[in-house]
């Protein structure tokens, strides 16, 4: 079985505690899971601030995200969270952060719904998140032909342009600029063990990058046949 993206939604903010993505939709599927990416930049150096939480529908089931990773360089953090078998519902997505210092120069969240995805190993090995100055930016993922990769880098956009390009082999799936933050993300269907995520950009400061793999359901459907006793 693939992984199959059903629906996706995005949203903006700065200087808050918390940030809600509402109509999340997630339809009845098989195997399903909700993917969030999120990228921050932060006014301080290195202060530690990131999302301290995502929960599903907070005012009805309650359903906590686990939080896969995180990173910060400099001012800018990416981190990557997931919810397998959330309830079959329209609802919201609500991130909460330590303090506005978090995202006080904007933050950018990403959901995901997809569905295909294995449950009792949702994903490979968390790649530690890659960080550097200027361009290129890349990412190596470990991972299998057939599973399905998204990346996720993040840079203080002081031009406030927007100017990510991305430069390997993904799909570029959201690129977004608000307030002096850029974000942008891809996804991949590997072919191989490893898939090396890129973008380029004209901007000369840190940038923090993060990626997963996700593995595709290996359920399958059995049929019984009855026969009749003669």
């Amino acid at each position: 079985m693939a992984v199959v993206l059903e629906n996706s939604y995005l949203n903006t903010n700065s200087n808050v505690t918390t940030l809600d993505v509402t109509s999340v939709a997630v339809p009845t599927s098989s195997n399903r899971a909700i993917y969030v990416r999120i990228g921050s930049v932060t006014t301080a150096v290195d202060d530690g601030e990131f999302a301290t939480a995502v929960a599903w529908d907070v005012a009805g089931v309650d359903e906590a995200f686990t939080l896969l990773g995180e990173a910060q360089n400099e001012q800018s953090t990416v981190a990557i969270w997931r919810l397998t078998a959330p309830t079959e519902q329209t609802a919201i997505v609500t991130v909460t952060y330590n303090s506005t210092d978090a995202t006080d120069l904007g933050t950018v969240v990403r959901v995901e719904v997809l569905s295909g995805v294995d449950q009792g190993t949702p994903e490979d090995s968390w790649q530690t998140p890659s960080e550097g100055t200027g361009s290129p930016q890349t990412h190596t993922v470990n991972t299998a032909s057939g599973d399905y990769c998204m990346d996720l880098v993040c840079q203080r956009d002081t031009a406030q342009d927007n100017d990510f390009v991305e430069n390997g082999p993904g799909t570029e799936d959201f690129n977004n600029q608000f307030d002096e933050i850029d974000v942008a993300g891809a996804t991949f269907v590997a072919t191989g063990s490893t898939v090396a995520f890129g973008w380029t950009t004209p901007f000369t400061d840190d940038w923090a990058m993060a990626g997963v793999s996700i593995n595709p359901s290996t359920s399958t459907i059995v049929t019984r046949v009855f026969r009749s006793r003669r």
